[in-house]
């Protein structure tokens, strides 16, 4: 590894050094001040000269390093605290330009309270505060837009000279400070100018000061590529497919290059921080690779400050109960008790109350709370049912009581009289939520933004000497300026390799140097007009502003710096862009490398894919990159350049991966397929306790892997309330099914229910209608419901079908002289035994409900099952078919129970779908002894393919359009085209070929028939 004491300094030093020593040569105490462009220029410089400004002499004594806006600062500073004044912080300046554009909004009109505005309005105000009265006067007289932007700069300069200053007043005083003799510039000794850049009029005039005051030496920046002598060009160039393989190919560089350059003599330069300085930081972190620079995230987008904010902006939205969750999410949050906030449970809390904003919180999760403890009370107290109900009230309870706390809290930052009183609530609502004891817990980046907050915080006290009102949005806004332009450095300057913008070469001095992003659409780019100050209006403020122009000459000039900066340089760019599908091409500033390494100097920009040579690197594609790679710069490289040289690797996830994949693509069932044959803990129905359920077996008749799922892993779709425009179809059947159910029981209890052929009365109708109402006043209270306009129109369909539904009722009893026995008639719950069906696989045990039972004069038995959806799916039961595929069990089923709660062993029993909505339809299914010996084989052969490990995943075969018929199939809502693929593919398997005859009877009689070469076989004998 190279020292980089013997690495030949950078001009720029070396006329520093020459200008410091001539400074020195009689007393090596004399004072020097040194104006730097920027911080780490100045590092840089007092680092080199800690080496010694001259042969045989060390250290850097009475020598001072300091920018010009620093070095003003020092000199007016006293001044102007003297005079009262305090400096204009961002949130400062954003109030009272708010109250500027409040009193007269002029132009801005109806968007002059925006927060965006009043920010382009502050940046502008920032341009404006550079220019004389004359170009001010020039600049308004453009257009009316720049008259009413005139306007509001000057009243807010007004209003700023009462109390406050900016960066503008602290170099316009240093001048005066100097110029009137008021401050000794004596002490800052020799003055040499080191670099100086694109300066403002101000600066200018401050370093003219200072240079009329005191002796001043210039160090001269360079100034275009083709100034620079020798030339300034790049003797590496690196070209990939996009802007991820352009940095991955430069960190294969960046590796490459440390066992002979030590690290701090490296440098990593990006020209836009879109998405550069992200995948800079994942690919050199993961080469680990130590570094030091600017860093990735501003503190606004740490987790702190974006739980607290997150939490403000839902208060201002409303309090949707999806914004909160993830607002909460954000950090480690704390409940009323201190302990860390259950949010996963508490989320689902919110979803199973209905939760969706508003009122929401404190009304339906105390509807929640009480009909669990409704149900507490009336269940065993030793049952699951009970503690599983007073677990859900408590959590209710908890939820209810922390939203209730925080609105409160929230609600008196916005009731705040004055600033210093928002700040404090502020304070204690951050607190409530992160307490400073446990920060202590988080990574050291996320204290920084957690402090970051604290101060800006307690910076909203000082708004009080504006007239800016307090309010909840304003402090939120302040706060956002505050922490939008803090960014934390990453690492220290000189540890590890920097990384950086390109702006802030100026100064460096390094042995390699690497530049990202050097395509045309990138740098120097597009071009955008200021919308406040556009170009027009800058061309007549004399030369005052900048103009685009001069932004291109200053990208120029930053990359001069970094061509120049090091011994060895490494430029790269994309061919593409592959998340916009574009073409990419070479910059303007790289052109002249291409050119002068190919020796043609008429070489187009479109050309340079002819261009080929050993200092040309140019990485076709990600594969090719990892696998042709002199050297991969990180562990997954190595393995992925592994795997594709066929070697193996050890690691059991990859193992596990590759064992899927191709037990999936085989020719067995798998247990990636759902094949669990053999496994420990699958269920046993047959001949056991067990107790089944009709609307059980048939989803798994529907999908097996989603009864797998559903029942035996305990995963299940969750439903957003935030989502429910209209009530779902589940709850209208809930709705209709618990009316009827109550109002049936009503009239049991009373033993007023209608006799053979007697029909229903109207006063009977009425108060079903009346019982419906209270059923759907618990459901809106529920949240289960839907927006309220649809659901208004939906409320008077349920009631109408209700009504109807007597009339039908009315119509089919009479017709067969029928009376009604009951409601509801369970079985297998309620302490009630199960129904026991007899199979050829053993005996079985169900639990369930019958809708509704009535009995006609010759002692047959009707059991209904009452159906809201679309009768569709119902049409092929017949009594030749009468459990369709084993999608439909319910009937026969309801039938043998009826038997059984009637004590009727040899009664005969009819089975009925009545589908009450848009039609009144049934579907009959009678319990004869074809029908019974269909049950019975089906039922044995789905309850065996359970008990045998069979959960394939049966997609549906139409495709999900308005809904998702399968959630576990198509659990993204994308699609099921795969699933589907595999099913189609797995169903031919013999392992399946019983279930198959069951689900998909036609499917099963293709692959019973002999093959030909069976039928050939069979003709020979």
């Amino acid at each position: 590894m190279t020292d980089s004491t013997d690495s030949t300094p950078a001009p720029w030093l070396r006329s520093l050094t020459e200008l410091v020593t001539s400074a020195k040569r009689d007393d090596p105490m004399a004072p020097v001040t040194v104006l730097v462009p920027t911080n780490i220029a100045g590092i840089i410089a007092r680092r080199h000269l800690a080496h010694g400004p001259s042969n045989g002499a060390h250290g850097i004594a009475a020598i001072w390093f300091t920018t010009p806006s620093r070095l003003a600062e020092q000199l007016a500073a006293p001044a102007l605290h003297a005079a009262g004044r305090l400096p204009a912080t961002p949130p400062v300046l954003a109030a009272l330009t708010g109250s500027v554009l409040a009193a007269d909004p002029g132009q801005f009109g109806a968007v002059a309270s925006h927060h965006a505005t009043i920010q382009s309005v502050v940046r502008a105000h920032a341009e404006l505060n550079d220019i004389d009265p004359q170009a001010l006067d020039a600049v308004a007289a453009v257009s009316p837009l720049s008259a009413d932007m005139v306007r509001v700069h000057r009243q807010l300069r007004d209003r700023l000279a009462d109390g406050w200053y900016e960066s503008s007043d602290i170099l316009a005083a240093a001048t005066d400070c100097i110029a009137s003799g008021t401050v000794d510039t004596l002490p800052l000794g020799v003055l040499i100018d080191y670099l100086p850049g694109d300066r403002t009029r101000l600066e200018k005039s401050f370093v003219a000061a200072l240079s009329a005051s005191r002796p001043m030496q210039s160090v001269s920046p360079p100034t275009t590529l083709s100034a620079v002598d020798p030339p300034a060009y790049a003797d590496r160039i690196v070209t990939a497919s996009d802007s991820d393989d352009e940095v991955r190919a430069v960190v294969r560089e960046v590796v490459a290059a440390l066992p002979t350059t030590p690290a701090h003599r490296v440098a990593v330069l990006y020209t836009d921080r879109t998405p550069y300085v992200r995948l800079l930081h994942e690919q050199l972190t993961a080469a680990e690779i130590t570094i030091n620079g600017a860093g990735v995230r501003p503190v606004l987008e740490r987790s702190v400050p974006r739980a607290i904010l997150g939490v403000l902006d839902v208060a201002r939205t409303g309090w949707a109960r999806g914004d909160l969750f993830r607002a909460l999410g954000e950090a480690p949050v704390v409940d009323r008790s201190g302990e860390p906030l259950p949010r996963v449970r508490w989320e689902r809390t919110s979803r199973e109350a209905g939760v969706i904003h508003g009122d929401d919180w404190s009304q339906r999760l105390a509807n929640l709370r009480d009909t669990h403890l409704a149900i507490a009370e009336n269940v065993d107290d030793d049952s699951s049912a009970h503690d599983r109900a007073q677990r859900i009230a408590a959590q209710a309870e908890a939820l209810r009581l922390f939203v209730a706390d925080l609105q409160a809290r929230v609600d008196g930052i916005d009731a705040a009289v004055t600033w210093q009183q928002c700040a404090t609530r502020l304070a204690e609502l951050v607190e409530s939520l992160l307490p400073l004891a446990n920060r202590d817990r988080l990574p050291l980046a996320e204290q920084y933004a957690a402090g970051a907050l604290d101060r800006a915080i307690s910076s909203l006290a000082a708004l009080d000497a504006t007239d800016a009102v307090p309010s909840l949005a304003a402090a939120h806004d302040s706060l956002v300026l505050s922490l939008d332009a803090v960014l934390p450095r990453v690492g220290r300057f000189g540890e590890g390799v920097y990384v950086g913008p390109l702006h802030e070469a100026v100064g460096m001095d390094l042995d390699r140097v690497f530049v990202v992003g050097l395509s045309e659409d990138i740098y120097p780019g597009r071009l955008h007009e200021d919308s406040l100050l556009p170009e027009r209006v800058r061309t007549q403020s004399c030369g005052q502003l900048r103009s685009l122009k001069d932004s291109v000459r200053r990208k120029e000039r930053d990359l001069v710096y970094a061509f120049t900066s090091a011994g060895h340089v490494t430029a790269s760019f994309a061919r593409g862009d592959l998340r916009k599908q574009t073409a990419r091409l070479p910059s303007r500033w790289l052109m002249p490398t291409l050119r002068s390494r190919t020796g043609d100097e008429q070489l187009a920009a479109t050309d340079y894919q002819r261009v080929h040579g050993d200092w040309l690197v140019s990485v076709p594609s990600f594969a090719a990159g990892v696998t042709h790679a002199d050297a991969p710069a990180t562990e997954q490289e190595w393995r992925l350049r592994a795997i594709a040289s066929g070697k193996a690797v050890d690691g059991a996830p990859l193992a596990a991966h590759r064992a899927m994949l191709e037990a999936r693509s085989g020719d067995e069932l798998s247990a990636y397929d759902g094949n669990l044959a053999g496994a420990q803990g699958l269920p046993l129905y047959a001949d056991s306790e067990e107790v089944l359920s009709a609307t059980s077996l048939e989803k798994y008749a529907v999908c097996p892997y989603a009864w797998f799922a559903e029942r035996q892993l305990n995963v299940k779709p969750i439903e957003d309330p935030d989502q429910k425009l209209e009530v779902t179809p589940a709850v209208v059947g809930n709705i209709i099914h618990e009316s009827f159910d109550r109002w049936v029981r009503e009239y049991e209890a009373k033993d007023q229910l209608p006799g053979y052929g007697v029909p229903w009365s109207d006063t009977q109708r009425d108060r079903l209608l009346e019982i419906a109402g209270d059923v759907v006043a618990a459901y809106e209270a529920a949240g289960q419901t839907g927006h309220a306009r649809f659901w208004a129109t939906k409320r008077r369909q349920i009631l109408d079908e209700l009504a109807a539904m007597v009339d039908r009722d009315n119509e089919w009893r009479i017709a067969r002289d029928a009376r009604v026995i009951g409601s509801e008639l369970a079985f297998g719950r309620d302490d009630l035994p199960p129904v026991m069906i007899d199979t050829t696989l053993g005996a079985l045990r169900f639990r369930g409900a019958i809708d509704k039972v009535d009995e006609t004069r010759d002692g047959t038995i009707h059991v209904t099952d009452i159906k809201t959806g679309s009768p569709e799916r119902f049409r092929r039961i017949s009594e030749a078919n009468p459990v369709a595929s084993g999608a439909k069990l319910q009937l026969p089923l309801y039938a043998h129970a009826a038997r059984a709660r009637l004590g009727r062993a040899d009664a005969q029993v009819e089975a009925h779908y009545w589908f009450v909505l848009r039609e009144n339809h049934r579907v009959r299914v009678p319990l004869t002894p074809d029908v019974e010996a269909t049950y019975d084989h089906t039922l044995s052969t789905l309850v065996e393919s359970i008990q045998h490990g069979l959960y394939p995943q049966r997609a549906p075969d139409k495709a999900d359009y308005a809904f998702i018929a399968c959630h576990y199939c198509n659990p993204d809502g994308l699609g099921h085209v795969e699933p589907r693929r595999r099913w189609e593919q797995v169903r031919d398997y013999p392992v399946l070929r019983t279930l198959m005859r069951v689900i998909e009877p036609d499917v099963a009689a293709r692959l019973d028939q002999p093959s030909s070469e069976d039928c050939e076989d069979a003709s020979d004998e």
